[in-house]
């Protein structure tokens, strides 16, 4: 009896050793409106990939900007380079960010893969997670939370393996899937001028009407 229980000891600490030569390097959430990118540190500060530019600060507490809704939208992708590193024939079948854009921290996250993952340099891995597009968001103040996926693979006696882990701002959350600490920008999206000119118009209007009234009474 004990023969076959060390022997399932023996294959779980295997298979846990294996899942455990892996972990995250410094990733980023950048955005694009229409000009250049602005990059965002999401967990540690070193140098991305050049095509993202130098961070400006970190993405979780940042203020994305204020955007004029005109009608047709406005110009504003959500990004993300994701790395990580594994250890020997180890790699990566996903590395994914997850996003929701909502005016009270509230629904569903949605999940967007890298289109590829590329071995950088000796066990370092890179993938790039791109095009969410925020400009069809209308009027509101908006939090923009997101979490980074990888999903790592490995092969044991023959089988390959696969577990997927997730990052948040507490750091790497293991199996678990994020249910606070997202990494949280702050969004705004006003009307176009000429919206607030018809406003201020109408109220105007409205003002009137109710002072001659008044001056009927």
């Amino acid at each position: 009896m004990k023969k076959p229980f060390l022997a399932a000891i023996a294959s779980v600490a295997l298979s846990s050793a294996s899942f455990a030569g892996t972990g995250w390097l410094e990733s980023y959430n950048y955005t694009w409106a229409g000009v250049n990118d602005t990059t965002y540190t999401l967990n540690g500060g070193g140098e991305p990939p050049s095509t993202t530019g130098a961070p400006v600060g970190p993405f979780n507490g940042a203020n994305l900007g204020t955007y004029t809704n005109a009608g047709s939208g406005f110009t504003l992708f959500l990004n993300s380079a994701i790395s990580a590193w594994a250890d020997g024939s180890d790699s990566f079948s996903n590395f994914s960010l997850w996003y929701r854009a909502s005016t009270n921290s509230t629904g569903s996250f949605t999940q967007v893969s890298a289109g590829s993952i590329t071995n950088i340099s000796g066990n370092n891995w890179r993938g790039f997670a791109t095009g969410v597009n925020l400009g069809s968001l209308t009027e509101g103040n908006y939090k923009i939370d997101t979490y980074l996926s990888r999903t790592h693979s490995w092969v044991t006696e023959g089988v390959t393996n696969s577990f997927t882990t997730y990052l948040n701002v507490g750091g790497d959350t293991g199996g678990t899937v994020p249910s606070s600490n997202f990494f949280s920008a702050d969004l705004q999206v006003v009307p176009e001028p000429s919206t607030y000119a018809m406003l201020t118009l109408a109220a105007a209007g409205l003002g009137a009407h109710m002072w001659r009234r008044r001056r009927r009474e």
